[in-house]
């Protein structure tokens, strides 16, 4: 009988301390994890700040992909400053007058730029490695919470392929080239829009008619581009005396 009462009195010993131990095991582990939380808190006010980033840094990218497909397929349409001969819209190009690299970039990227304006940013341009580069400058905020104070800063940055790898002024230089070969060729009866849609540019298809005195070329590019309203080819139409 004595030994059934110290039997149970060394289970409810044991009992009562093993209780000790989780409890004061309990209360470091809970205590361990709220320090690891309190070292790792993330203000909710800086979680809007990089969620309103994300935000703005895709708005900024599809904005700067319609707007340079749209500047692009303008530019095609007004190539230069040279006379438009009513047939397709064309522009005559002659040595005296094609595109010109510079100002069709400058026209391109002033486009561009004002399209981008309805971002409400300051920001800079650029065409660089056949893209053009879209960069805000630095933005400030300021987090407040709880404990927590903070400056973050940050920029707003997109890049969209630039469409003009062959520029028109190069265009134009081959055109006219490819003119003068075809002019020899068509006094041994070969026929001249026929000969100038060899003229081969990169990513682009070739097609020449006949309108005396003129010969009229349309490149089309093989990708399609959304501008005004539709994604088709964009056209550079021009003329050559013949």
């Amino acid at each position: 009988m004595i030994s059934s009462k110290k039997a149970q009195t060394t289970e409810s010993v044991l009992l009562l301390t093993t209780l000790v131990i989780c409890v004061t095991a309990f209360f470091y582990v809970t205590s361990f994890e709220k320090k690891i939380a309190d070292s790792v808190y993330i203000p909710q006010k800086l979680l809007d700040v990089y969620s309103e980033k994300d935000s703005m840094d895709q708005i900024a990218g599809e904005s700067l992909r319609m707007a340079v497909q749209q500047a692009f397929a303008d530019a095609a349409k007004k190539n230069s400053e040279c006379t438009k001969i009513g047939i397709d819209a064309a522009m005559l190009w002659d040595e005296n007058c094609m595109p010109s690299k510079a100002k069709i970039e400058q026209q391109f990227l002033s486009q561009v730029d004002s399209a981008m304006g309805s971002m409400n940013l300051n920001r800079k341009l650029s065409i660089t490695d056949n893209s053009v580069k879209f960069e805000s400058d630095i933005i400030t905020k300021n987090v407040s919470e709880k404990d927590y104070n903070a400056t973050y800063q940050y920029k707003i940055l997109a890049s969209a392929d630039y469409p003009m790898k062959t520029d028109f002024e190069s265009i134009a230089n081959n055109a006219l080239s490819q003119e003068a070969s075809c002019k020899e060729k068509a006094k041994q009866g070969t026929d001249i829009s026929k000969c100038m849609e060899e003229l081969k540019v990169d990513g682009w298809t070739t097609s020449c008619i006949n309108y005396p005195p003129y010969a009229v070329c349309t490149l089309n590019t093989a990708q399609n581009y959304f501008h005004d309203n539709t994604f088709s080819p964009v056209s550079l139409k021009f003329a050559l005396r013949i």
